[in-house]
């Protein structure tokens, strides 16, 4: 909970008003002025925007907060209102939260459809349809009767869920919406169930139940995971009932950095929070997979293409991930535009479905680190905010390891050479770079590693990363040699004495120049 104090000798475009949206901030003074006057306290109905850009904070400082904001008056010796206190529960996690089970619910009946058509080929195919989608959300929706503490009605159920519970999503959806969830549980289930759903709804905690859930025509045991169905404001509204514990998701903005993350990305990529929110996405994706992931999130922000948002289709990625320790993640992202606090800037949600763990890691320098995963911890009903810990280390295991492009590209010790081939394909100098190649590289070095030049290029605004293209190329979008790169490079002496940035680390003295600072 934040609070600020803000005296009516002070005015509120000079206070706390700079620290709320442009688009929140009528609608805050106007109450702050009903409180002052009535003397009564107020919450506000719409969610509000807190924003920490004053001048004084230092370049990254910036962080949006959306908050549920309370206002009370404060009253001095006398009985007097001199002032108002205000109240803002930050509330972010639960609209993103309510965001990405909305949208997985949102598709009904329906699986996941893949950008490309080879992906959907692949899941489709005998034997592999059932295992890869049915980790794709496995969630439902229960409502709650605070009139009837029993009521467990389903109001939503996902395709994923559907096939973990064996009911057929083209003939039984019907059967199964607004039917009490309690008749799929076991007979020694239900108290269990419904002593932890009235803890998730009157006090917002989550946990991991052990019940039997009814498979096709059985009973089977199965781990639950319980956590508050949110509503857009932050309300809990029911519990959602998860098969494979809380859904992973993430929001972006058009420059390509996490803006926000629920717990369960947290565990998935195995980082803090804090490490996470801020940080370019690329930092999190294997490099065989920067190529799909970068141009599917440009399609999602191209302006030329979708004139307006609402005409965006959603856009549904395999994706390998890497996390801390190099542990390769196999995931399906999926990908749709969302409404963000900053109308200069585009911004996307992704909902990450993990599908397995991949018995490789990614780079020579995590070789040994990786370890095997331990089974996701079940916090109790009881453990509160539900940030689930990092999985403890287990015995290690013979990984294969890949190379990233900057390792296979140490052969080259100048800078020009060195980020050819980087970019190039096959990590050969002599050999040709196409456009894709260029997208690939953008989306691979992040812009502080990247020569001056291309450090301020947008990698997922397509009539930005066009134009440097043509700028190398001569002017069209034809294969670009090594030849054309050396002569663009030449034509800055930002470029022709720079040490290569500190992704080469392999020469001697090692390189250590950001582009930002020449």
């Amino acid at each position: 909970m934040l609070r600020s104090l803000v005296g009516s000798e002070m005015c509120i475009r000079d206070s706390f008003s700079r620290y709320v949206d442009k688009v929140n901030r009528r609608e805050v003074k106007r109450a702050f002025a009903r409180v002052l006057a009535s003397g009564q306290a107020e919450k506000l109905k719409s969610n509000i925007t807190l924003i920490s850009n004053d001048f004084r904070f230092g370049i990254g400082a910036e962080h949006d907060l959306l908050a549920r904001l309370s206002l009370s008056p404060k009253y001095n010796i006398h009985g007097d209102v001199d002032g108002v206190l205000f109240e803002a529960k930050d509330i972010s996690n639960e609209k993103l939260l309510a965001d990405v089970y909305a949208h997985v619910l949102a598709h009904g009946g329906q699986p996941l459809v893949f950008a490309e058509p080879g992906e959907e080929d692949r899941y489709n195919a005998p034997g592999m349809e059932l295992p890869m989608r049915e980790h794709h959300g496995p969630i439902i929706a229960v409502g709650y009767d605070r009139v009837n503490t029993g009521g467990t009605e389903i109001k939503a159920i996902s395709h994923a869920a559907m096939l973990k519970l064996k009911i057929d999503p083209t003939n039984e959806m019907h059967r199964v919406l607004r039917t009490p969830f309690v008749d799929m549980l076991g007979p020694g289930s239900l108290d269990t169930f419904l002593s932890a759903q009235e803890l998730v709804v009157k006090k917002g905690e989550y946990g991991v139940i052990d019940c039997h859930v009814q498979v096709g025509e059985h009973m089977v045991p199965m781990a639950l995971t319980l956590s508050p169905w949110y509503d857009s404001m932050g309300q809990i509204r029911g519990t959602i009932v998860g098969f494979e514990g809380e859904l992973a998701g993430f929001s972006l903005d058009s420059d390509g950095f996490i803006t926000d993350c629920t717990d369960a990305a947290v565990f998935h990529l195995g980082y803090d929070k804090q490490d996470i929110v801020g940080v370019e996405l690329v930092t999190f994706v294997d490099p065989d997979s920067l190529f799909l992931m970068g141009d599917s999130i440009m399609e999602l922000f191209d302006d030329e293409e979708y004139p307006s948002p609402e005409m965006v289709p959603d856009i549904v990625v395999p994706v390998t991930l890497v996390r801390e320790s190099g542990r390769m993640v196999q995931s399906c992202w999926d990908m749709t535009r969302i409404p963000g606090p900053n109308p200069d800037m585009k911004y996307a949600m992704v909902v990450l479905h993990k599908e397995k763990w991949l018995p490789s890691i990614r780079g020579r320098d995590k070789q040994g680190e990786a370890m095997e995963p331990a089974p996701e911890p079940k916090p109790s009903v009881s453990d509160g905010h539900g940030r689930l810990p990092k999985p403890a280390p287990a015995k290690k295991q013979k990984e294969s390891v890949h190379l990233t492009p900057f390792e296979k590209a140490e052969a080259e010790t100048e800078a020009v050479r060195y980020h050819y081939a980087v970019m190039q394909e096959l990590n050969d100098c002599n050999g040709g770079c196409t456009f894709n190649d260029f997208k690939r590289y953008l989306f691979t070095v992040q812009k502080e590693y990247r020569p001056w030049g291309l450090h301020t290029t947008n990698m997922f605004m397509k009539p930005a990363v066009v134009k440097k293209y043509k700028e190398i190329s001569g002017g069209d979008l034809g294969p670009i040699t090594f030849q054309q790169w050396e002569d663009w490079w030449n034509t800055a002496d930002k470029r022709s004495n720079w040490d290569g940035g500190e992704k080469m680390s392999h020469v001697d003295p090692p390189g250590k120049q950001n582009p930002f600072d020449l």
